[in-house]
């Protein structure tokens, strides 16, 4: 749950999200990662309106962030369990709307003439950092790998009250080479 100003609230949804990510290995237990990750959450709020009435309303929310970590792995056996911690960037689109929508129509040379609406929505962003640890296995036939993985991730928002934290359970799957 993350509380804001003059008692409002935000509680997320457990959700599915996507990573795309990269690193390299200083030595075969000191690495770095680098990563990409992005989910739709939903959500529960509670909000205060024009006249001061608590209202809850409920939505959905679209979070990206671009993180690096560093990384110690505690073997350099196949199975090894491992720690680290790093910093990153989040940017989320929260999908409310905040003007009136805006259209458009252009000329496309497959689809002919298209029209199209949308409308600005709120965006907030934040830094970041998290904690990570989790149990890494190396398959020595291809030198693949997976990895079961805990994360907590704390964004400095400032029209929060505290610094919310939230939990990231994670199944990667990759190659090294």
């Amino acid at each position: 749950a993350v509380d804001g100003e003059e008692g409002t609230a935000l509680e997320t949804n457990d959700e599915f999200g996507f990573v795309l990510g990269g690193g390299y290995n200083f030595t075969d237990r000191l690495a770095t990662t680098f990563d990409f990750k992005w989910a739709g959450v939903g959500y529960d709020a509670t909000v205060i309106d024009d006249e001061g009435e608590i209202i809850g309303i409920s939505g959905d929310f679209d979070q990206w962030v671009v993180g690096a970590n560093l990384v110690y792995h505690f073997s350099e056996g196949p199975l090894t369990p491992y720690v680290g911690a790093g910093i990153g960037y989040t940017w989320i689109d929260t999908n409310i709307p905040t003007g009136p929508p805006v259209g458009g129509c252009w000329w496309d040379p497959w689809l002919g003439y298209v029209c199209s609406t949308s409308y600005p929505t709120e965006t907030i962003d934040a830094f970041s950092y998290q904690a990570l640890a989790g149990l890494r296995y190396t398959f020595d036939s291809d030198r693949s790998f997976v990895q079961l993985g805990y994360t907590s991730q704390w964004m400095d928002f400032d029209s929060a009250g505290g610094t919310p934290r939230f939990d990231v359970i994670r199944l990667d799957y990759g190659w090294i080479f």
